[in-house]
């Protein structure tokens, strides 16, 4: 072999290694805002998340606002709806390694919500089976 095809290929897989060690592009002015609306609504404990199973759009809703996020092909979408007076609607694209990151934490925070939805459901299921044998203790048997 020679000189110039061991060099010739590895140039070609520096490139690829550098390809997929490089970090993706900086996010705009636009599309950190739309992040960071995005990620103060999903910790907010007053918001409904909604993940829809057949199109896997998340839906964040809180009052008069809505925000949705979906996967495109060329990454993915935020959507900003405002049904207050202004009634006002935003589309941010943003690339598919910080919408990752968005379907991550969105993933995470509606998990945790629905456990802690499922230990309060729980602990008043055990409350009123308690309250249901005091009952029965205290009534005495019929002879």
């Amino acid at each position: 072999m020679s000189i110039h095809y061991k060099l010739s290929k590895f140039v070609v897989n520096s490139r690829k290694w550098f390809k997929w060690r490089s970090k993706p592009t900086g996010m705009n002015q636009l599309q950190k805002k739309a992040y960071e609306l995005f990620t103060l609504y999903v910790k907010d404990s007053e918001s409904e998340l909604i993940c829809s199973i057949k199109t896997f759009k998340r839906h964040i809703r809180n009052g008069e606002l809505l925000i949705m996020l979906y996967n495109t092909s060329n990454g993915f979408i935020i959507s900003v709806i405002d049904e207050s007076e202004n009634h006002n609607m935003y589309d941010v694209d943003v690339n598919h390694e910080y919408g990752n990151e968005l379907c991550a934490m969105f993933d995470t925070e509606m998990e945790r919500k629905l456990r802690a939805s499922e230990y309060e459901k729980r602990m008043l299921i055990i409350k009123e089976l308690d309250g249901l044998m005091k009952r029965k203790k205290n009534t005495k048997p019929k002879k």
